[in-house]
């Protein structure tokens, strides 16, 4: 019923097995109600706490691929207090480099800000990059994503 809500726009990563639910029927609705659905950088990370979620994403991006459903790779701010707030970031030195290794590092302080998983075609980035400062700081992830899927089309 909270996708038929004209103010859900999206939907925040349901990817937690600890509270399963039935993803072709959560994907349909967001098809149905034009609403977003999110994957997470921090949940999809080797060290995040919520165990099977690779299996969890992989049967839920096959789903979106069939449903032709949109999906929105974001961060795990969810409110604008949040951003900048790495209480939950990936922990590198427990960071498997045979799974992934660090992709982006935040000039900052340090703190891991995006995964480059081996062997595989996945990255990710722990912050939302439609949302950048410039009309351009970002493009090139878009530039990137689009590239694998055109390679990957038929797969």
């Amino acid at each position: 019923n909270a996708m038929k809500n004209p103010y859900v726009n999206i939907v925040g990563h349901p990817d937690d097995p600890r509270y399963p639910i039935d993803l072709r029927a959560v994907i349909e609705a967001a098809k149905e109600n034009h609403v977003l659905l999110e994957m997470n950088n921090s949940s999809l990370a080797p060290t995040s706490f919520r165990k099977a979620t690779t299996e969890g994403y992989l049967e839920f991006l096959n789903l979106c691929k069939e449903y032709d459903q949109p999906i929105l790779m974001g961060s795990d701010s969810h409110v604008d207090i949040d951003v900048g707030n790495h209480g939950y970031v990936v922990d590198m030195d427990k960071l498997d480099p045979k799974v992934a290794v660090p992709a982006f590092i935040n000039v900052n302080d340090g703190t891991n800000e995006g995964l480059k998983y081996t062997g595989k075609n996945i990255f990710t980035v722990q912050y939302h990059p439609e949302a950048c400062p410039g009309p351009q700081d970002s493009s090139y992830l878009f530039d990137r994503f689009i590239k694998m899927m055109e390679v990957n089309k038929d797969a």
